[in-house]
């Protein structure tokens, strides 16, 4: 084969669908009846011209829309200037880019990745690094994190050791040792869980792949202050939930509450996989050099992305957070006039069904114009998260396919 024949060519969407199952690896469901072909703001187009609204913004990645023209000028901008480079070079977007995540957190020091899952790891090792340098008095490779059952942080392996959700883990094991699941939301159960051998507690502030499931209001203040007292880190993941999707800059605003470490990812990079661990210099001090890395972590070209799209997202006094508070105020309260068990905050909601979530998504593809959404809880929740610039007029075109797809 020639090197010109490897370069995209034009296919039909039986023929894509075809490629993708004989040559894909079946870790996900494919849709034969949606090939998206390009898309802008909130709005995807399939490659025989069928119009979709986007509800789901790719997990909740995508903030400012689809193929902004601003996002893809700052990447060609970067990617025509440098790519990337050893990290042990320090760079003007990485260093740029380092400084406003500390503004935005009130961390004091950032390690950048890649996927939201790598971020998570990079937390988990500064939390057990921590407890035995630092804390002290944790037993030798004893040392124990506490996680919440139905949480969500990641597919790797270890991520996947966090996780409580049996078709996760089954027959990935053995796991690592040292995570303790309590139920999301219990502060009894946080408390009964604690031990010496305690480094951390890693939660969502608000569970996303759970189900948007929201804590009681004085759960993670609670948390906070005992974690205070017997000197525990709290490690909040906002992957899904930071950069306005809940209607604040950060979903801990919400609780007024200020973790120890705070894990970023999907939103910060958009286009283009960026995540972050930032955390105080008690916790960050731990990491030495050796100790963690990444090839592409911190590479300039993702960091001017990320540059870019915080810039838009806290753009005119954080109108897309404001917006996305307001709209998704508006879209809540006509989704449950609508009769729906609709929950959540922001644009980061739920509608509990009684009937499978991955098959009422797929019945919502077919309407016209066909709306994307997701399945989350135990396929019993469907997810609506669309990109920040989402305004009533488009919540109201989808309005009546939810009401009469979900009830």
């Amino acid at each position: 084969m020639r090197a010109r024949e490897y370069a995209c060519t034009e296919l039909t969407d039986k023929e894509i669908v075809a490629m993708r199952l004989k040559y894909g690896a079946k870790h996900y469901i494919t849709i034969p009846d949606f090939v998206p072909d390009h898309a802008k703001g909130v709005w995807i187009w399939d490659v025989n011209g069928k119009k979709y609204l986007d509800l789901n913004a790719t997990y909740s990645a995508i903030a400012v829309g689809h193929c902004d023209p601003e996002l893809i000028e700052a990447m060609v901008e970067q990617a025509r200037r440098l790519t990337s480079v050893q990290n042990k070079f320090p760079t003007a977007p990485q260093a740029q880019l380092l400084q406003l995540i500390a503004q935005l957190t009130g961390m004091d020091r950032t390690i950048f990745m890649n996927g939201g899952a790598e971020a998570v790891d990079t937390a988990t090792k500064g939390c057990l690094r921590w407890g035995y340098e630092v804390k002290g008095g944790v037993h030798e490779n004893s040392a124990e994190i506490i996680v919440a059952t139905n949480c969500f942080h990641g597919r790797t392996h270890n991520a996947t050791a966090m996780s409580s959700n049996p078709k996760y883990r089954r027959n990935f094991g053995p796991f690592a040792p040292g995570y303790i699941h309590i139920p999301f939301g219990d502060f009894d159960a946080f408390n009964n869980a604690v031990s010496r051998n305690t480094a951390a507690f890693i939660v969502e502030p608000i569970q996303g792949e759970g189900g948007i499931i929201l804590p009681p209001p004085d759960y993670l203040q609670k948390v906070r202050a005992y974690c205070t007292i017997y000197n525990i880190l709290l490690i909040f993941d906002e992957i899904q939930t930071g950069f306005g999707r809940t209607g604040k800059l950060f979903a801990s605003e919400h609780y007024g509450v200020k973790p120890d470490g705070v894990i970023l990812g999907k939103a910060l990079g958009e286009i283009y996989p960026v995540s972050a661990f930032a955390g105080t210099n008690r916790l960050m001090d731990v990491f030495d050099p050796g100790s963690h890395g990444s090839t592409f972590g911190g590479n300039p070209l993702g960091c001017a992305i990320a540059l870019k799209s915080l810039e838009m997202i806290l753009r005119y006094d954080r109108a897309l957070v404001r917006n996305s508070a307001e709209v998704g105020a508006y879209f809540l309260e006509q989704l449950k006039n609508a009769g729906l068990n609709a929950h959540g905050k922001g644009l980061f909601i739920g509608v509990q069904i009684e009937k499978s979530a991955e098959a009422a998504c797929h019945r919502l593809l077919m309407c016209e114009p066909g709306i994307i959404a997701g399945a989350a809880g135990h396929d019993n929740v469907v997810r609506l998260t669309p990109s920040l610039p989402f305004t009533k007029a488009d919540a109201d075109i989808a309005l009546p396919h939810l009401g009469a797809v979900l009830r």
